[in-house]
């Protein structure tokens, strides 16, 4: 049975709920993790849209997002540049796009440290930097599935709406994901003003 926390919605509900959630312990279960967030800075003419589809590394201390996907027209050569390449999010997030989609997965030990980096440096950033709307375009806000290998066959464990933040799912293949400490900390978890 779902269970919901009508207190988080919104990027900052989905940086909390993140914040909230031991993805150090969740990387040693043996299950891949699928994290995908939408973002916005609010309702601007511009309607351009990354999206970051893969995992994050962490090379020498700094953060590599994954290739980066453009939805507004033909790339530009900048835009060319970017989805040839792994780059820092300083360089990446440049062009200051309307929207950010973000499908990251983690599997290994570092690319759940890159998840951890994510969510500790670059999430609070660009919540500071001004995305920090909802995606209206998407019926929910954010997701959290696992799954066995690559997340293919993945069961969704969390979901945010404007409704709030659902708990979906305990567990994924008999693997106890959350435990009941965990689900307490998610049902009672405010967003931090």
């Amino acid at each position: 049975m779902a269970m919901i926390n009508s207190n988080i919605h919104a990027p900052a509900g989905a940086l909390a709920t993140l914040q909230a959630i031991d993805l150090e312990r969740i990387s040693t279960l043996g299950l891949g993790t699928k994290i995908v967030m939408y973002m916005s800075r609010g309702n601007l003419s511009d309607n351009t849209t990354i999206t970051y589809i893969g995992p994050i590394y962490v090379f020498d201390s700094n953060l590599a997002l994954p290739q980066a996907v453009y939805s507004n027209g033909p790339p530009t050569d900048f835009e060319k540049k970017i989805q040839k390449e792994r780059l820092t999010p300083d360089y990446a997030l440049l062009g200051k796009p309307n929207k950010l989609e973000f499908i990251l997965t983690a599997m290994m030990d570092s690319e759940y440290h890159g998840l951890e980096m994510f969510r500790d440096s670059l999430l609070p950033r660009l919540l500071r930097d001004g995305y920090n709307h909802c995606d209206y375009s998407r019926v929910s806000e954010f997701w959290m599935y696992a799954g066995q290998k690559e997340p293919k066959k993945e069961t969704v464990l969390l979901n945010m709406s404007p409704g709030g933040l659902t708990i979906a799912n305990t567990e994924a293949y008999g693997i106890k994901v959350f435990t009941s400490k965990d689900v307490n900390r998610l049902l009672t978890l405010e967003i931090n003003k």
